[in-house]
């Protein structure tokens, strides 16, 4: 559990903004997807100086930084300014601002809630925890039970190409022995009859 921090009135002082700006990142163009392939969930703040929403945003912004930092959780808590890194804005198709986005992976989340820092908590405690529980069923690699799909799938065609052979041989063998039989059935009963029919006929008669 992220541990939130006391409410306050946000007056900001100097030096504490400075300690703020400590606990939020600082994303660029530049180090965007540096950031990304740290391979930690990053919450990104996309604004713009001018904005006002931003500006009434940036104290919640900065006390969800510092908490999620104190919690010890591996969450980046990121800004980036949009009107100077379009690149990056481009990318997400940014066309308001502020926009709120966790990004996890492949995964990505707009947050679309209060801007408070309870219900931002509670936004990525939540997605967070389900990703996390989804992670210790199926890992990076993709394994299931520890395999992978492609070993899973070779095991059972090699299970089924075993009792296919198997079948097959079976019937070989019962095949064999129905010829056999067939065999010995006519020779044990057409072969006297074919003699009896011979020797009234003389043809086993001495000269």
């Amino acid at each position: 559990m992220i541990r939130r921090p006391p409410r306050s009135t946000h007056c900001i002082s100097s030096a504490a903004s400075d300690v703020y700006k400590r606990q939020v990142f600082i994303l660029t163009d530049a180090n965007f997807d540096k950031t990304l392939a740290l391979g930690k969930p990053v919450f990104v703040n996309f604004y713009a100086p001018w904005c006002g929403h931003c500006k009434r945003l940036a104290p919640a912004y900065a006390d969800l930084g510092k908490s999620v930092k104190e919690s010890g959780k591996e969450i980046i808590i990121a800004k980036i300014d949009a009107t100077a890194n379009t690149e990056t804005k481009e990318r997400y198709k940014i066309r308001g601002y502020p926009t709120l986005i966790l990004l996890d992976g492949s995964d990505k989340s707009e947050y679309s809630g209060n801007r408070s820092v309870d219900d931002m908590l509670s936004f990525l405690e939540k997605n967070i925890k389900v990703r996390e529980k989804l992670k210790t069923k199926i890992d990076r690699d993709g394994k299931v039970g520890g395999k992978t799909e492609d070993e899973a799938n070779s095991q059972t065609n090699g299970t089924i190409t075993q009792k296919t052979v198997g079948a097959e041989t079976s019937f070989s063998i019962n095949y064999g022995r129905y010829i056999i039989g067939m065999l010995l059935l006519i020779i044990g009963v057409f072969f006297p009859l074919i003699y009896m029919t011979m020797r009234r006929k003389g043809s086993f008669e001495s000269p």
